[in-house]
């Protein structure tokens, strides 16, 4: 098997019960294999006695018969159980915890709020570039407050209020929002906060997002690093409160089973939002889940439990996951950037970077096939969710990738250009030039140049003594004669 040893983690919420599997490989490459959700409202009904109902729990013990069943097809061998706040405040926990085991087999650890908030701390810095932000889970019965300063998480709260239970006991959205006011003033420290960015976590602020690329015909799947400004923000929250719940689920973007929650659920974000003044909101799509993974996965390398680089974690994952072959990716890199600090004087800082990412993983479509490898590699950068990347430095890198063979374009790009803007996109496709001279400069992937030297308007390629370089001159002549023509430089090989 590619990935021998399986886990699976199970998250039980307040309105939805999820369960990821991971795959981690010998070459400690990981993978998410599936994941599976179901909507079981186990708070609906709870009311002030904080009683879980028998209707719920009949739901969620049809959901964990598919999770038990799904576990054993992917032969997981350990599958860790964690309740949160519906669990955590119902006043039958014990008898709930007994029949779920009773009937599943799963038996669940009932996270405290500060475990949940650290988990979904630990889910958003190891899959997102952040230093300074305000994290919020808006969960069913719940919602988790993190503040992030410099990667650490500073100040942290659980609240008992979520979209579910605000949507139970509040008759409007003023009333729900007043009580979150009073709730929140007591926090003191969310004045640190003021002025950075909001990161969101849970169904109810990803259905915010969700509205807006709907809008915007948004071209890439993955929802995790998605931005939007704030006035986009209030434009989609204004919508929401115009329309009655009646005609919410018609709205791209918003499910029938959350429409219902979306108008008092939203107010702890909403009072945020007003308190804070963030420069923007991130999505993150990593949370409690992904925390705990990143807990058992570090914790059994030895690993701090905070990533000091999220991006180069993730490119060396995607490395070891697609078997690329890394010596001769990283001595292309290598002769990428040479040729970047060397010519690169008209492109921006951040290209360089871009460029290095592009150049690590350029052939990432050889795990398709051989044939426009480079194409395949165009979509599979866009679909790799690569962490420490934004959306519009996603679509730059994969445009790298899909031009490196300085082949005619075999795909529609009009969704990515009106994203990134037409200057950029013809930036990347002048940039891409370094990627593939470098690439064809190592033809017989023997790593022959030594080093690439640059003075009086002649461009050398030093090779190491011994070598010859007629394969590699006769793979880069396009590249060379357009590197020359663009440049105006004298070419020679020493």
């Amino acid at each position: 098997m590619e990935y021998p040893t399986r886990k699976s983690i199970i998250d039980l919420g307040s309105n939805s019960v999820r369960m990821n599997i991971y795959g981690i490989g010998q070459a400690h490459d990981y993978i998410q294999m599936d994941q599976a959700k179901e909507k079981v409202r186990l708070s609906e009904g709870m009311g002030r006695e904080l009683v879980i109902k028998q209707a719920p729990l009949a739901r969620l013990s049809a959901t964990l018969a598919l999770f038990a069943q799904l576990n054993r097809v992917y032969r997981v061998e350990e599958c860790h159980c964690l309740a949160t706040a519906a669990v955590r405040t119902s006043t039958n926990q014990a008898q709930v915890l007994e029949r779920i085991e009773q009937e599943s087999g799963f038996r669940f650890q009932v996270l405290s709020g500060q475990e949940e908030a650290e988990l979904d701390y630990l889910g958003v810095v190891n899959t997102m570039a952040v230093d300074n932000a305000l994290l919020v889970d808006l969960g069913g019965a719940s919602t988790e407050i993190i503040l992030v300063e410099d990667r650490k998480m500073k100040q942290a709260v659980s609240l008992p209020f979520g979209s579910v239970n605000l949507s139970e006991n509040y008759q409007t959205e003023r009333a729900a929002r007043h009580k979150m006011r009073q709730e929140l003033s007591n926090l003191d420290w969310l004045d640190q906060a003021r002025g950075y960015e909001i990161i969101g976590l849970g169904g109810s602020i990803r259905t915010l997002a969700k509205v807006n690329r709907a809008k915007q015909h948004w071209p890439l799947f993955s929802i995790h690093n998605y931005q939007m400004t704030v006035d986009e923000v209030r434009q989609v929250l204004g919508l929401i409160h115009r329309l009655p719940v009646s005609r919410l689920a018609g709205v791209p973007g918003i499910s029938s089973s959350r429409a219902d929650i979306l108008k008092r659920g939203l107010a702890p974000f909403i009072e945020l939002l007003r308190m804070v003044e963030p420069k923007h909101l991130r999505i993150s799509t990593s949370g409690l889940r992904e925390g705990f993974f990143y807990t058992k996965y570090h914790t059994n390398r030895g690993l701090p439990l905070v990533s000091q680089n999220v991006l180069d974690d993730a490119l060396v994952n995607l490395e070891r996951r697609y078997r690329l072959n890394r010596e001769h990716c990283a001595y292309v890199t290598r002769l990428s950037l040479e040729l970047f600090d060397h010519l690169g004087e008209d492109f921006e800082p951040e290209d360089r970077l871009l460029l290095e990412v592009a150049a690590r993983v350029h052939d990432i479509g050889m795990h398709v096939d051989y044939y426009s490898h480079h194409l395949h590699g165009f979509y599979l950068i866009l679909q790799s969710n690569l962490s420490g990347l934004s959306d519009r430095q996603l679509i730059k890198v994969a445009l790298l990738v899909g031009y490196h063979r300085q082949k005619p374009n075999l795909f529609d790009l009009r969704p990515f250009i009106q994203i990134v803007g037409r200057e950029t996109h013809k930036r990347m496709k002048q940039l891409s030039l370094f990627l593939s001279l470098a690439e064809q400069l190592d033809r017989s992937e023997s790593q022959k140049i030594k080093a690439i030297e640059w003075k009086d308007g002649i461009l050398a390629f030093r090779l190491k003594p011994g070598y010859e370089s007629s394969l590699e001159e006769q793979a880069a002549a396009v590249s060379l004669k357009q590197l020359q023509e663009k440049y105006r430089v004298k070419l020679v090989f020493l």
